[in-house]
């Protein structure tokens, strides 16, 4: 893993866990995979503003190998969910190099209310532009160019800016577009107001979080979680897909099997 010593974002940085200025605090952490941290970010314009971190150091999404970019894509999917069950649909921002503070990559996510749109405002700032069909073409936009804006509206339309920019320009802009516009720059915002919406953002992103099983269901699975007062979150997956996890599954009820050799166990294999 490589890290930059002194870097707020790595993850051997020596006041990690400090509750210092400017240093990831642990209470700020609402989830921690082995690539990515999740974290309620200073300077809360609204409730809900979080930044996904790589723990590895890389100055930009666009730099990041492409299998560390989808589980990146995936873990935003996944923040995408919680944020709209508790607050409202996000937006999505990255300053590709260009206008960083921290110069290690995070990324923004921040809920937005229902018809804003902050690429209007982007446009009209920055007329070279392009619009993505995927996050793996800042790969190639990072090769080529070495900068970018990255911009992912409500309807997960993405799209990448050419320019230079000055330091927390997207923050700026979102701040404006939610009408909290003294709240561009983070530490103007009362320290004690901040705290309070990130103890709440880390509260209330924390209790989204739904168990993740990976694997083939039997019938009316779905319909017992449901009459648990739960939400089931399933899809049909494909016939490649579909034999890879049935060979799983059947793996995992003879495991159960030879811990314990009774006719209920015998019969979970022969169904599956």
């Amino acid at each position: 893993m490589v890290l930059l010593k002194g870097c707020t974002f790595c993850i051997d940085h020596p006041n990690y866990l400090s509750v210092t200025k400017n240093i990831v605090p642990s209470e700020r952490i609402i989830e921690e995979t082995n690539k990515f941290r999740v974290i309620a970010t200073l300077g809360q314009i609204v409730e809900g503003y979080v930044i996904i971190t790589s723990r590895e150091h890389y100055p930009c999404i666009g730099a990041m190998p492409e299998e560390l970019i989808k589980e990146f894509s995936e873990l935003k999917e996944e923040f995408d969910r919680r944020i709209t069950k508790k607050y409202e649909k996000p937006i999505y921002w990255e300053h590709g190099v260009i206008g960083q503070t921290i110069f290690h990559a995070h990324s923004h996510l921040i809920p937005f209310p229902e018809g804003k749109d902050m690429f209007y405002r982007f446009r009209r700032d920055f007329s070279d532009y392009k619009e993505l069909s995927s996050m793996l073409e800042l790969k190639d936009i990072w090769k080529e160019k070495g900068v970018y804006v990255y911009y992912e509206n409500r309807d997960n339309r993405k799209f990448a800016f050419f320019t230079d920019i000055f330091p927390m320009y997207a923050r700026y802009v979102s701040a404006e577009e939610l009408g909290f516009p003294e709240k561009g720059n983070w530490r103007s915002i009362p320290k004690d107001e901040d705290w309070r919406l990130i103890r709440n953002t880390v509260k209330n992103l924390k209790e989204q979080k739904h168990t993740v099983y990976n694997k083939l269901v039997r019938d009316k699975i779905p319909e017992i979680i449901e009459q648990r007062g739960k939400v089931p979150v399933i899809h049909a997956a494909s016939d490649e897909e579909y034999w890879g996890k049935l060979k799983e599954k059947l793996n995992e009820e003879v495991g159960e099997f030879q811990k314990n050799s009774s006719e209920e166990e015998l019969a979970d294999i022969l169904e599956v």
